[in-house]
This record gives C-alpha cells, sequence and structure tokens, in this order.
C-alpha cells in the first residue's frame, strides 16, 4: 500500500474523511515514519535534519528520544489531535498550521457494529449446529424405531372404546387396555396392527391414548 494509502487508513479511524483531506490540502505524503504513525512530505528525514519547508502530519509532537526533544513546535499543538505542521530550518521547529482532534465515537460505532454482525453469525451459526445435531438424532432415532417394528420389539399400550354392533346399532361396552408389540403403522400413524403374547393381532383406528414403552412389560393385559 503506498504512503497515502497507509495515512488515510490511519487517520479514518479518529478524524473524517473531509477533514483529513484539509488537513494535506496541498501537501504531497511521501514517507512515513518507521516508528509511529507520523507521515512526510519529500525529503531527507533524520532524527537531527529535516528539509526547511517540509510538512510532518502527526499525533504527537515535543516529544523525548535519542537523548534530545523532536519535532519541536513554536506553538502549542491541540492535544489528542491529529495536527500538520511546517518546518522551519532556521528555527529548527514546526508550526502547527492546522490541527483536528481524534474522536472515536464512529470507530467504536464501527466496531460495536462489527462485533454485534460476527455475534449474531456465531448465534446463528450455534443454532445451526444445533438443528443439524437435533436432526440427525431424530432421524437416528426413527431409524432405530423402524428396526424396532420390523424385529417386533416395540412394544405399545394403549386405551380403546369397545362397542358391540347389532341390527346397525352400536353399543358402547367400555374401554380396553391393550398392550402387544407395533407390528405395522400407517404413514400417517392413525392406525396401526398389535400382536399379543397369544400370536393374535388387532388393528386399532382410533384409541384414546397412545405410549410407546422402553422394554417389554411384566404383566400384560389383554381383553380382546
Amino acid at each position: 500500500m503506498k504512503v497515502r494509502g497507509i495515512l488515510y487508513k490511519t487517520l479514518i479511524e479518529s478524524i473524517s474523511l473531509e477533514q483529513i483531506q484539509e488537513l494535506i490540502a496541498g501537501i504531497e505524503i511521501a514517507s512515513k515514519s518507521p516508528y509511529s504513525n507520523s507521515f512526510y512530505s519529500p525529503g531527507e528525514i533524520t532524527w537531527g535534519s529535516k528539509p526547511d519547508g517540509s510538512y510532518r502530519i502527526s499525533d504527537h509532537w515535543n516529544f523525548y528520544s535519542h537523548g534530545d526533544i523532536h519535532c519541536q513546535t513554536t506553538n502549542e499543538p491541540m492535544e489528542k489531535s491529529w495536527s500538520v505542521g511546517i518546518y522551519s530550518a532556521e528555527t529548527g521547529k514546526y508550526t502547527i498550521l492546522k490541527s483536528f482532534p481524534k474522536d472515536y465515537t464512529r470507530l467504536d460505532a464501527l466496531r460495536a457494529s462489527r462485533r454485534q454482525s460476527r455475534e449474531i453469525k456465531n448465534t446463528y451459526r450455534q443454532d445451526r449446529i444445533y438443528e443439524i445435531y437435533q436432526s440427525i438424532l431424530r432421524k437416528r432415532a426413527k431409524e432405530a424405531r423402524e428396526r424396532k417394528i420390523k424385529n417386533k420389539r416395540l412394544w405399545v399400550e394403549c386405551e380403546v372404546n369397545e362397542w358391540s354392533y347389532s341390527r346397525g346399532r352400536a353399543k358402547f361396552l367400555g374401554t380396553s387396555k391393550l398392550v402387544g408389540k407395533l407390528v405395522w403403522e400407517s404413514k400417517t400413524g392413525n392406525s396401526f396392527i398389535l400382536e399379543f403374547e397369544n400370536g393374535n393381532t388387532r388393528e386399532i383406528r382410533k384409541c384414546n391414548y397412545y405410549k410407546e414403552l422402553p422394554r417389554k412389560p411384566r404383566k400384560k393385559t389383554i381383553k380382546l
């Protein structure tokens, strides 16, 4: 990246684009300090000498280093700001021409927005992982259930209403609790067939309650 681009990238964090353009108006940015975020116009820049009339853009002035005070100014620079100064070989000092105070409000808002965006993405990613995990568990549970039905190892308890029919009339006889092995069920699950220990089967089309048992029950109540 060219020096001018580095300057823009550095200053845009704390001052506006318009302020940057105003700060460097008419100045050619040629170099950057290897030690700090200070920028210079063309010419040989050393600790001990600078070209007369050269410009420096920086956020620190009148500092002590290498046994001496450097980048001294004839006027007091604004604290916590970006300033441009012009160097006088006669006085050996810079005169601050313009300053803009640093304001990190926009940067903080941008960082907060980015942080929130990352959090949203992370939350979405975690939710998505959880959804996939739950989907895998459901698939495995479904496959395991299908195997148990196929192998006649899924025991079911349900309660059904018993009716008698005579001459086109239905008479309610009560309820029965049925316990048997689930050997078939419709795709909708609205009807199913139970096989009892005596080998008889019964198709159930409607029941009052339905419960799949974790294991073969010790006691079985069968009423046919």
